[in-house]
Formats: C-alpha cells, sequence, structure tokens
C-alpha cells in the first residue's frame, strides 16, 4: 500500500513538474537558455547562441533579457560591439524598473558611451536604481555626493 502511493506520489509530482515546464513563457525559456549558454549550464559556452536567444526574448518585452543583450553590445559578446544599441536596450529594461539596467544605463550616460555625456541623467538613473537598493548605484551616488 505505502509503495502504491509512493509511486502514486511521484507520478503527480513528475505530472506538475512537466505541467509547470510545458506552461512556462517563451520569454522566460529562452532568457534562461540564453544563460544556459553564457554561462556554460548543461550546455558547451556559445555567446552567439545566448545573444540570440536573449534577443528574441528581449523583443518580447522581458526585461531581464533586455539587460543582457544591452550587456552583449556593451561588451561584445555573441555581436560585435555597439554602445547605442546597448543603450537603446539598456532603456528599454529599466523603464521597466530593472535595477542592474537603470544602473548601467546611468554609466552610459555619465561617461558619454553611447549617448551624449549627461551628468543629470546619469544622476536620474543612480537613483531610479538606489531606490530599488543596487548597491553599486547606491555608492555611485556617495561618490558624487548627491542624494
Amino acid at each position: 500500500m505505502t509503495s502504491t502511493r509512493n509511486i502514486a506520489t511521484l507520478s503527480l509530482l513528475f505530472f506538475a513538474v512537466a505541467l509547470f515546464t510545458a506552461c512556462e513563457p517563451r520569454d522566460l525559456v529562452l532568457f534562461r537558455q540564453g544563460c544556459d549558454y553564457h554561462d556554460g549550464n548543461g550546455v558547451s559556452v556559445d555567446k552567439t547562441k545566448a545573444y540570440n536567444c536573449w534577443k528574441e526574448s528581449a523583443e518580447m518585452g522581458y526585461a531581464p533579457a533586455q539587460y543582457h543583450l544591452g550587456e552583449c553590445y556593451a561588451f561584445g559578446e555573441g555581436v560585435e560591439k555597439d554602445a547605442e544599441e546597448a543603450v537603446k536596450w539598456y532603456t528599454k529594461a529599466a523603464q521597466q524598473r530593472d535595477d542592474k539596467a537603470q544602473f548601467r544605463l546611468a554609466v552610459c550616460y555619465y561617461n558619454g558611451e553611447g549617448v551624449g555625456k549627461d551628468l543629470k541623467e546619469a544622476v536620474k538613473w543612480y537613483r531610479e536604481a538606489a531606490q530599488l537598493g543596487n548597491e553599486d548605484a547606491i555608492n555611485a551616488l556617495k561618490e558624487l555626493n548627491v542624494n
């Protein structure tokens, strides 16, 4: 009797996991695949495949993928470096309250990378990220001596 219950419980558990996996939104699945290719989680590291997965997910509006796509363009991972394109994707993610994208966008404005140098806009994005608890942004604001 106990083994029958265990088998039934395991069967139900496997069904639930399969159902949950099948119901994950495509943007999230693509994002995770991009992370796997980027980091070599169960697959060979392939920055181009990571870029392609993140691009498709980002185009669906998924903010973490937009941030990672910005990183690809900023650092030339899986695609040619393009600071303006990096700013475009950081902006999309930042507008959705992604604190890492807000911080990177602030850095772009501060340094004039892919966008005109603009201290006021940099501080705005540092503040947005800091309000979400981003430690790098909090430290940047301290260094700039602004609240």
